[in-house]
């Protein structure tokens, strides 16, 4: 079973990480990867780009992390509209992305996932709602 097929067929990322191939993986013969750079595409414009495949994998990690975030306005509801329009920018060959105004830089050759959204949250006690930016930045390992 291929990572497409994982995720089209609405696995959740436990399940879809237990059928994966370790011993494919020990063998390098498993590889989810970008075949060139994207900047800033949306999990919803994902499709055709080059980084489909990449950006499927971080989105099922992201919907499933934030299964627990609180005070998310609209909770369960608002997960899939925010995973949709997060925005990507995948660096196969390593490069940099800023996050919150400081740049965060890969080694040439070190691949670098950054993510961008925008979700409406409630205040603690369920006063207000705030748009945080949030900005994240990751090396991937290698065998990706």
């Amino acid at each position: 079973m291929n990572i497409g097929q994982l995720l089209s067929a609405n696995y959740t990322v436990n399940q879809a990480v237990q059928q994966l191939d370790y011993a494919a993986f020990a063998r390098n013969e498993t590889t989810v990867r970008a075949r060139e750079e994207c900047r800033q595409v949306t999990t919803a414009g994902a499709a055709n780009s080059p980084c489909a495949d990449v950006i499927a994998v971080a989105a099922a990690i992201l919907r499933t992390n934030l299964r627990d975030v609180r005070g998310l306005r609209g909770g369960a509801d608002a997960i899939e509209p925010l995973v949709r329009s997060t925005a990507w920018t995948v660096l196969p060959n390593g490069g940099n992305c800023t996050v919150h105004g400081t740049p965060v830089h890969s080694p040439p050759g070190t691949p670098l996932i950054c993510a961008e959204m925008l979700p409406t949250m409630v205040g603690i006690v369920g006063w207000g709602e705030f748009r945080p930016r949030i900005i994240a930045a990751d090396v991937l390992d290698q065998g990706l």
